[in-house]
């Protein structure tokens, strides 16, 4: 059960890290002067759209830790 909280909170950490950086990268894309370069403008588009991946990535990796360490201690009760 350890190593299931232990997942959780690893996959919590990158989602607020991910979060910040999503919340930057919308502010880079509002910027005038990142969607006047086109080439500026599709790296940062294809960050935001791996970012934002990763992010649902990482939630459904924490969601299935929580729900197994949740059915793993209703077990162990």
């Amino acid at each position: 059960m350890k190593k299931l909280t232990q997942q959780a909170e690893e996959s919590e950490t990158k989602i607020v890290q991910l979060e910040d950086r999503k919340k930057r990268l919308e502010a880079e894309l509002a910027d005038p002067a990142t969607y006047g370069n086109n080439k500026l403008m599709q790296a940062k588009n294809d960050e935001y759209h791996r970012v934002k991946k990763e992010i649902n990535q990482l939630q459904d990796q924490w969601e299935t830790a929580m729900l197994e360490a949740e059915e793993l201690e209703g077990k162990l009760k």
